[in-house]
């Protein structure tokens, strides 16, 4: 179930418990962000939870695996394209120096593509025409104000440093992705650069898994009219209205509600200290179990859901004292 209204508070306070048991984990390409791209047969068969360390080990694994809608070449590039963002935004929330660039933006396009042999378009390079994105019915910017538009863009996600995380991933992405600056691959190159702004402010990366697809286009879709007036000019971009990212947002913050979740509750189990059944948190705490029970399901405090039936601990209520 996807939570609506998240408070900033309940992500901040994961956040906390993330570095108390040990901080930030060295960020890794989920399986979860590449699977999509094979057909449903390969995705079975390799739907599992975690990450491949090394793209020969992917390699390996695809070629066991030949059902699959983009080719072995884009898959690789998507693999390795993620891997250079993730640690190089992991490496600036190290420095706290958060920044990212076009030439960054092209960098990552050149890594997509770079093993495929008849890519029809430059790569690294801005598109060199005009596009219609289909199913919008929206005309993207003229292709010759791409990189003014990006400066632009990259402006506001860097200056609007009172934003969440979560909303500066999810104004960058919904513009990235309606400019479609990029002759091809705008899609991913788009979900790595959300990654990228939350990976740079200390929160795990997210994916969007098939069941939510329709929830995060429809969350687009409703954005796509102020962009156009950004767009246009018939809006200024100091007055853009962030309230029209509200259902974006809320899918980013439900994801990294469940990144943090897994992190936090994998670390406490492995540092020794048990998870307790909601019934118990309730007893300990005097809190009522069902007021608990809607909480985890919204994902308003730290738990897991296992064999059907929702875990935490009462520690999870309160900010860590270590």
């Amino acid at each position: 179930m996807m939570s609506k209204n998240i408070s900033s508070s309940s992500l901040f306070l994961r956040q906390k418990w993330l570095f108390a048991l040990g901080g930030l984990p060295k960020p890794t390409v989920k399986n979860s962000e590449w699977l999509y791209q094979l057909e449903e047969e390969a995705r079975n068969t390799l739907m599992i939870e975690g990450h491949f360390v090394s793209k020969s080990q992917l390699k390996s694994a695809l070629s066991e695996n030949p059902n699959r809608k983009k080719t072995t070449p884009e898959i690789l590039g998507f693999f390795e394209a993620a891997k250079f963002a993730y640690e190089f935004a992991f490496q600036q929330f190290q420095e706290q120096e958060f920044n990212i660039s076009k030439s960054s933006i092209r960098a990552l396009h050149a890594l997509l593509f770079s093993a495929v042999d008849d890519f029809p378009y430059e790569k690294g390079n801005f598109r060199m025409g005009n596009i219609i994105i289909t199913g919008s019915g929206f005309e993207s910017p003229d292709f010759t104000r791409i990189p003014e538009i990006i400066d632009k863009i990259l402006w506001i996600v860097h200056k609007n440093k009172k934003w969440s995380p979560w909303r500066r991933a999810a104004f960058f992405h919904s513009l990235f992705e309606n400019l479609h600056p990029l002759s091809d691959g705008n899609g991913r190159i788009g979900r790595i650069l959300a990654n990228w702004v939350l990976l740079a402010h200390g929160f795990p990366s997210i994916s969007i898994k098939g069941e939510e697809k329709d929830a995060y286009i429809l969350a687009l879709e409703e954005v796509d009219p102020e962009i156009q007036n950004i767009f246009s000019g018939r809006l200024a971009w100091t007055k853009f209205p962030v309230k029209s990212l509200k259902k974006l947002e809320d899918i980013f913050a439900d994801r990294l509600a469940v990144s943090c979740d897994y992190l936090i509750t994998t670390r406490w189990e492995k540092s020794g200290e048990p998870l307790l059944p909601l019934k118990k948190v309730a007893e300990i705490t005097g809190r009522s179990q069902n007021a608990l029970h809607v909480a985890a399901s919204f994902k308003q405090i730290i738990a897991v859901k296992k064999a059907g039936k929702w875990f935490s601990h009462p520690d999870f209520l309160k900010t860590p004292k270590f």
